[in-house]
């Protein structure tokens, strides 16, 4: 079930948890995701990791949250019937005409190879939003091209084997950090940038933290 995010402070998350919820059955909104995710409404941002403990805490369905995604996941996903909720950044307009960067969410419903597009849900514009595969590429890179399966206990096997070999959690930081190291050097500005960091946060997850360290310091060289 669409749901928009407007009318509300950064509600991008909450909206987008409830539409992914929807497809399952659950009974709500995001005013009722909302209070949990965001008990603060000044909150302006809320984390993947805490979209996965509502699903666990607050639903019958279960969660995953993984990170070095790609074209081919969330086709497979897709097209095995699994929304697949998407955290990546946006660059918009206001009204001044002044052009801002920020987070946000988006669940992919399908997909089209013929014109290399897929289809969104996108709380901020509209339901069934176009968007190319190298514009998700670009934009996802930005937050690690994160991705939250959710899904009935009853499909686990599935969605454990639709993950292959990320299903295992260290292995997936580690292929998320393989998979910005080889970014790095073919990207340039703010791509470089996210590279750096998203190799960052991968050897931070792995408890490499020296590297981790190394990899923001190359980040912020490239940020000015």
């Amino acid at each position: 079930v669409y749901e928009d995010q407007h009318g509300r402070l950064n509600y991008c998350a909450p909206a987008n948890l409830a539409m992914a919820l929807s497809f399952w059955g659950w009974q709500g909104n995001r005013d009722v995701v909302g209070p949990i995710l965001k008990p603060d409404n000044r909150d302006k941002n809320v984390m993947p990791y805490e979209m996965v403990d509502y699903v666990l805490n607050h639903t019958r369905l279960h969660a995953v949250l993984r990170y070095g995604g790609d074209i081919d996941v969330l086709r497979r996903f897709i097209a095995s019937g699994y929304p697949v909720l998407v955290e990546k950044g946006t660059f918009l307009r206001d009204l001044t005409g002044i052009v801002s960067w920020m987070g946000h969410y988006q669940v992919l419903t399908g997909y089209n190879d013929g014109e290399t597009n897929f289809i969104a849900q996108d709380s901020y514009v509209k339901a069934d939003h176009m968007v190319t595969y190298s514009d998700m590429i670009k934009t996802w890179r930005a937050f690690n091209y994160a991705y939250i399966i959710i899904y009935p206990p009853e499909r686990e096997a599935e969605v454990f084997e639709l993950l292959g070999p990320d299903v295992d959690e260290t292995a997936n930081y580690q292929n998320a950090a393989l998979k910005a190291s080889n970014e790095i050097y073919g990207l340039e500005g703010i791509d470089q940038y996210f590279a750096w960091f998203n190799r960052g946060s991968s050897l931070a997850a792995l408890q490499d933290y020296g590297g981790a360290a190394a990899a923001y310091d190359e980040a912020f060289k490239v940020y000015p």
